[in-house]
């Protein structure tokens, strides 16, 4: 059933990808503006699902064995707060695109003619979007190795600690998620740059034979910190005692507190700061043939001599994007759902996760040609 749920959710995902491409080929600074709105309210919707789902009853009582009930109570608790988070989040996410909308108006013209460029870039080369969809494929088969190892370990472990292949499966499929990302943005940052410069090989076949063969090691290695950085951010978070543990030693406390308060507070800055570079330094990773570390520095130096952070913060473009990504989700979220209704199995309380985070990813994959090509031509503009 899960890997049903795979399936039909990264076909949503795609679908959706494929609708925003269209938008951005035929909308322009309209579809900007709403697309300012339309992103934090479906990430209120999806929220209050999240919020809602855990009083189903679709599992019937007598299904559930000993133990279950420990895994119907974990699920509800994560899409609670999960759901509680999104919806927070995206009421704050509201009222920042209302700022926004008013920030970015000189910059609609700019970003509606660049998303023109980008389309018409994608159109004259159709092979790009195989590219996505050839990362994509694999990350299926990637995902369902894990999910199916995992599944696998879960109903054969005798012991209470199979529970914890878990962590090393999410950590695995986010990885490879990163690395089909990564090498879909560095190829079509090739070709962007080919286009531009007027090379005469042709973009898609030589970006990618130069991506697997000069920057694999940098999209692995890059969509390793971002993982390891937040679970290092959650146990540093663990660690610091609460309760019992303060009044028997305060002094230790005291200092496991602030050591883990300091160690969570550097690598949430870590992961932040690679979120907002990882994109930016592969545009140079593939335009320069440079090495990721140095792509970083020279993303840097661009960000505080070329003045990109005034034009990164206004990037309408992110928004429409956004949207697409947001929608595929609860799209695979309600595919979920609906194997959940038509199931018995008390594992399916996890099925709505797998299917948000699979469309999540594929969608994200796929429309990464937009993100890429919008960020690889600012350079130039500027």
């Amino acid at each position: 059933m899960f890997i049903s749920v795979i399936t039909v959710s990264s076909l949503a995902g795609l679908l959706c990808a494929l609708v925003v491409l269209q938008l951005l080929h035929s909308g322009g600074e309209r579809v900007l503006l709403h697309c300012t709105i339309l992103l934090p309210v479906l990430r209120l919707v999806t929220g209050l699902l999240c919020m809602l789902y855990p009083w189903n009853k679709f599992t019937p009582d007598e299904a559930y064995k000993q133990g279950d009930g420990l895994v119907r109570d974990l699920a509800c608790a994560t899409y609670f707060l999960f759901g509680a988070a999104l919806a927070t989040g995206s009421i704050i996410n509201c009222c920042i695109s209302l700022r926004v909308r008013h920030l970015a108006r000189p910059w609609l013209g700019l970003q509606a003619n660049l998303m023109r460029t980008v389309s018409r870039i994608v159109l004259a080369n159709p092979g790009m979007l195989l590219v996505p969809l050839g990362c994509a494929l694999l990350l299926y088969f990637w995902i369902v190795a894990c999910i199916s190892a995992l599944t696998a370990i879960l109903r054969n472990a005798e012991s209470s600690w199979a529970e914890a292949a878990i962590l090393p499966a999410f950590v695995l499929i986010c990885w490879g998620g990163g690395v089909a990302c990564y090498v879909a943005i560095l190829v079509f940052c090739g070709v962007y740059s080919r286009w531009y410069h007027s090379c005469s090989e042709p973009p898609v076949a030589a970006s990618l034979r130069s991506a697997l063969a000069f920057a694999i090691g940098s999209a692995c290695l890059a969509s390793f910190l971002r993982p390891t950085c937040r679970i290092i951010e959650v146990l540093s978070r663990l660690v610091q005692p609460a309760g019992a543990d303060c009044k028997a030693n305060p002094l230790r406390a005291c200092l496991t507190c602030i050591f883990g308060y300091l160690l969570e507070s550097l690598f949430r800055c870590v992961g932040d700061i690679s979120r907002f570079f990882n994109t930016w330094a592969f545009t140079h990773c593939a335009i320069r043939n440079a090495p990721f570390f140095q792509a970083s520095c020279i993303t840097f130096a661009v960000c505080t001599c070329a003045n990109v952070t005034l034009l990164s913060s206004n990037l309408v473009l992110d928004y429409v994007t956004g949207s697409g990504t947001q929608a595929g989700g609860l799209l695979g979220f309600l595919v979920g759902a609906v194997a959940h209704f038509l199931g018995k199995w008390p594992w399916l309380h996890w099925a709505p996760a797998a299917g948000f985070i699979c469309a999540t990813i594929m969608t994200s994959i796929v429309l990464s040609v937009a993100k890429t090509g919008f960020k690889e031509h600012m350079p130039h503009v500027i």
